[in-house]
């Protein structure tokens, strides 16, 4: 079993349950406790590009290469719907939390909104280049970012663009959302990063100082800080009210002359009380937020970890590394 980086993860209690396509183009639900495959589906005709989890657990979705996304029965891997709805890749899928509703981002530059029980579908377009991501936001908005430099609010009801943020003329590569839902945070090919506000749609603080591309951003719980990840391996702590920088990470080399990240750092996350954070790049990386200081490492087979996903608790992390091994760590106490 050796998976593609591209999953979904829910972490709730004792149960761990994985879902993540193979190399061999099937969709996987996995025990995350006991390895143990639940349900595959199909080898598929095209590569699995991204998959999701409804919030209920009874159904999944997944998009491919060729631009299709389907909507599953979790437990049985049995296909209910397919849309042939983007003419490129697929980049991201997620449901709104009642399940009714699929929507997908693409390539193509397109988000497609679809009520796959009746087939109806609503493309959002104004994107130029590819859209990488979205986040989905109160009262039937959305927040999505490209390739091409903006990020962007639509209703997904009415299918109407309600904010346009022209961020820069490097790529967007990640945002995250303020746990207030005041504000949001934009990360860049240009090797910056910027905090906005979504009330006044203006921008609020500048981050400047990275050496490579900035590649992921978040906010702490309580919204005092943001962390930004960039390519070099630095991981960079600011003071959301202020913009001011507080701490560096991975500013220091291991004996073996290497970064002290292995490589890009691709995630970040707080901890409920925001004194930890953890990482992924080369390998997983844990850090104090009030010093920078490194905490621990836990080194994977292999490197390249795109994402990190972290109980509620804070104790327990999946990650899956470029040779397709899945890992679950728990925090001893």
């Amino acid at each position: 079993m050796f998976l593609k980086r591209e999953m979904d993860v829910v972490l709730r209690e004792n149960d761990v349950l994985v879902l993540a396509p193979d190399r061999t183009k099937h969709l996987l639900l996995i025990d995350g406790k006991s390895g143990n495959i639940l349900s595959q589906t199909e080898a598929q005709e095209s590569s699995i590009t991204c998959c999701c989890f409804s919030k209920d657990l009874k159904l999944a979705a997944f998009g491919d290469e060729a631009g299709t996304v389907k909507v599953l029965e979790l437990h049985s891997g049995r296909i209910l719907q397919s849309m042939m709805g983007h003419k490129k890749s697929v980049q991201h899928c997620q449901f709104t939390p009642d399940g009714k509703t699929l929507i997908s981002s693409s390539d193509d530059a397109t988000i497609e909104v679809w009520k796959w029980q009746s087939e109806n579908f609503i493309l959002l377009q104004g994107h130029n280049e590819a859209v990488k991501n979205f986040k989905l936001l109160e009262n039937s908005r959305l927040l999505s970012w490209s390739f091409d430099g903006t990020v962007k609010v639509w209703n997904i009801i009415t299918g109407e663009m309600e904010d346009d943020f022209v961020c820069h003329s490097g790529a967007v590569l990640s945002c995250a959302v303020s746990n207030d839902a005041l504000k949001f945070s934009s990360a860049f090919a240009n090797k910056s990063a910027k905090i906005w506000s979504f009330e006044s749609s203006v921008l609020l603080h500048h981050l400047d100082g990275h050496q490579a591309c900035v590649r992921c951003c978040t906010f702490s719980v309580d919204d005092k800080y943001l962390a930004t990840g960039d390519d070099n391996g630095e991981i960079r702590i600011w003071n959301v009210p202020s913009g001011q920088l507080l701490h560096l990470c991975s500013q220091v080399t291991e004996s073996n002359g290497d970064i002290a990240h292995g490589g890009w750092v691709t995630d970040v996350h707080f901890s409920p009380d925001s004194k930890i954070l953890v990482s992924t790049g080369g390998y997983v990386k844990w850090w104090r937020v009030d010093t920078g200081e490194s905490l621990q490492t836990f080194y994977t087979h292999g490197t390249n970890l795109k994402s990190i996903y972290v109980s509620p608790t804070f104790r327990v992390y999946v990650t899956v590394d470029n040779l397709g091994i899945l890992y679950v760590l728990q925090m001893l106490e």
